[in-house]
């Protein structure tokens, strides 16, 4: 009897701890994707759906962004090389004075760090958008 406790314990343990495992793994909603340009099918799709400003120039490229359906946090950067697009997208922002931001991605979040006191941070609508020359980073 002693014998089958020292092996039904350990096993009974390793399954929770295994199952633990896969529940959480399984419902971890953090999606990420990069695109090279705007015109990419999925990319319009998560901007119709709001998990990407819509805002955002035609021109932009280089576009990441990862973000979590639970919580509703949103990481992404993106580029606009053209100065006139550039000052045209800032033109449609508001200043805000928001500083606190939640990040799904600990680049974004070492990133941002550096630069948020350096520079100011705009809003539009649910996003908020800090640039670092050509290169803007949005969160929600």
């Amino acid at each position: 009897m002693k014998k089958s406790i020292k092996i039904i314990v350990p096993l009974i343990l390793l399954l929770i701890f295994v199952g633990a495992f896969l529940y959480f793994d399984e419902f971890n909603d953090n999606m990420n994707y990069s695109f090279k340009n705007t015109t990419d099918s999925k990319y319009i799709s998560l901007k119709e759906n709001g998990w990407i400003p819509s805002i955002i120039p035609d021109d932009a490229t280089n576009i990441e962004i990862f973000y979590n359906i639970d919580t509703n946090i949103v990481n992404g950067k993106f580029k606009l090389e053209n100065e006139n697009s550039l000052n045209n997208f800032k033109s449609l922002l508001s200043l805000s004075e928001n500083k606190n931001f939640n990040f799904l991605n600990k680049n974004y979040k070492d990133e941002i760090s550096k630069i948020v006191n350096e520079n100011p941070t705009f809003k539009y609508e649910d996003f908020y958008f800090i640039f670092n020359n050509n290169e803007i980073y949005f969160i929600k």
